[in-house]
């Protein structure tokens, strides 16, 4: 599996494998990658605007990959999405294979909660129905990783306000984008220096992913196509 992806450029290389007598188990001998979005997440490590891009449309290109062998990665957080910083620029490289399956699963083992789509955690539509895993639920987590660093951390504040207002946070999210045309937090306009029309349109592409019903979502490959004509 591992060996299959890791020919995308975006994905972590893996060399080989070894083991030792002092340890049973086999060891994966992989490429070092010296950053990770998660570093982002927490404030240790600052961006700028067209690094978010970059990042967010190589992750995207790296998923449409995955998605191309009929397998969903299901796991993406920020602690997945590692990158160099390099002249040339950003080169991002998807790491922790081990939570792939393939497409239409109706369960899987290995997902982070903050991240993952309805589909994935709750098992069940509202109405009682089974829904099965897709790439789709790979757009919904990156909509949510993007939401995060767009409003910086807002994403569990957006979520008491929502339950106040007896609203869904898709609601509350809609309900932004309309008041002012986008979901941005002040902090992050500024230290990007985004003018209106930039916020508008990340908004539009977060707001395309983030949708609770799976046919509702765009698919990866739209994402990463409206991504690189921001830059």
């Amino acid at each position: 599996m591992i060996m299959l992806f890791s020919r995308n450029p975006n994905i972590i290389k893996c060399y080989g494998c070894t083991e030792t007598s002092k340890f049973p188990s086999l060891f994966l001998v992989m490429e070092y990658v010296p950053k990770k979005l998660r570093d982002v997440n927490d404030g240790k490590f600052e961006i700028n605007w067209m690094n978010f891009v970059d990042i967010m449309a190589q992750t995207a290109d790296a998923l449409i990959h995955i998605h191309q062998h009929d397998r969903v990665f299901v796991d993406l957080k920020p602690e997945n999405i590692m990158f160099f910083m390099e002249r040339e620029g950003i080169r991002v490289k998807l790491i922790d294979l081990g939570s792939i399956v393939q497409d239409g699963v109706m369960d899987c083992k290995y997902y982070t909660l903050q991240y993952a789509a309805p589909e994935v955690s709750r098992k069940e539509d509202r109405s009682g129905r089974k829904i099965p895993i897709t790439s789709k639920a790979d757009v919904y987590s990156i909509g949510a990783i993007m939401l995060e660093l767009l409003t910086e951390g807002a994403k569990e504040e957006n979520k008491r306000y929502a339950a106040s207002k007896s609203a869904s946070i898709y609601e509350l999210l809609e309900l932004k984008k309309k008041q002012r045309d986008h979901i941005v937090s002040r902090p992050v306009k500024e230290k990007w220096n985004l003018n209106l029309e930039m916020m508008k349109n990340i908004s539009t592409i977060v707001m395309s992913c983030y949708k609770e019903a799976p046919n509702q979502r765009v698919s990866m490959q739209n994402v990463r196509d409206q991504l690189l004509l921001l830059k």
